[in-house]
C-alpha cells in the first residue's frame, strides 16, 4: 500500500514538473494578446480563432524544446482520463463565458437603447467582462495542472478587466496587456528551463 501511495505521489510530482518549462505560459499569453488585437481593431469575432492556432504551436514547442531535454512521459490511464475531462470542462466554460458576454451585451443594448448615458455606463462595465471571465479558465488550469502561478494569472485578468472598465477602454487592451505579461513570464521560465536542462548526447 505504501509503495502504491509512493508511486502516486511521485507521478503527481512528475506531472506538475512537466508544466514548468514555460511553453504553456508563452502560448497562452500570446493567445490572449492576439485575441485582444481583433477587439482593438473592431473585429472581435476573430478572437476565438486564435486559441485553435495556439494548440499546434504549443505542441511543436513541447516536441522541439521540452522533449529533447526531459523525454516523453506516459501517465496512468486515470490521470489521462481526468486530464481529458478537465480539458473538456475548461472548453465548455470558455464557450459559456463567450455566450454570457454576448447575451449581456445584447441585453444591455436593447434594454437601455433610449438612455444614452445609462447605456454608456453599462457598456463601459461590460467591456471589462472578457478578461474577467477568462480568469475562470486560468483557475481551471491551476487546478488541473497543479500550478499555482495560474491563480496569479487569474488575478491579473480580473485586474485587467477592472482597468478596462474604470478607464473606459476597449476589452482588447485588457487582453493584450495581461497576455503580454503572461508571455514574458513564460519566456523567463523557458530561459531558465533551457539553462537548467541543456540538450546533451545522453538525453537527445
Amino acid at each position: 500500500m505504501n509503495a502504491v501511495q509512493g508511486a502516486a505521489k511521485l507521478e503527481s510530482k512528475l506531472y506538475r514538473g512537466t508544466w514548468q518549462d514555460g511553453t504553456l505560459d508563452i502560448v497562452a499569453g500570446g493567445c490572449l494578446a492576439l485575441m485582444g488585437l481583433p477587439w482593438i481593431f473592431g473585429y472581435p469575432a476573430l478572437g476565438p480563432i486564435v486559441p485553435a492556432l495556439g494548440v499546434p504551436i504549443w505542441l511543436v514547442l513541447r516536441q522541439s524544446i521540452t522533449a529533447p531535454r526531459m523525454g516523453q512521459v506516459t501517465f496512468t490511464r486515470q490521470r489521462q482520463t481526468r486530464q481529458v475531462r478537465w480539458l473538456l470542462s475548461t472548453f465548455g466554460l470558455g464557450v459559456a463565458a463567450l455566450v454570457l458576454f454576448v447575451v449581456l451585451y445584447k441585453f444591455v443594448m436593447v434594454r437601455h437603447e433610449g438612455d444614452s448615458d445609462l447605456l454608456a455606463m453599462k457598456v463601459q462595465w461590460i467591456a471589462g467582462l472578457p478578461p474577467a471571465l477568462l480568469s475562470v479558465l486560468s483557475l481551471c488550469a491551476a487546478l488541473m495542472l497543479g500550478q499555482g502561478r495560474f491563480v496569479a494569472y487569474a488575478g491579473l485578468l480580473i485586474l485587467a478587466g477592472l482597468v478596462v472598465a474604470v478607464a473606459d477602454l476597449d476589452p482588447g487592451w485588457g487582453l493584450l496587456g495581461a497576455g503580454t505579461v503572461v508571455s514574458v513570464i513564460g519566456m523567463v521560465m523557458l530561459a531558465r528551463f533551457m539553462k537548467r536542462y541543456p540538450v546533451t548526447a545522453t538525453n537527445s
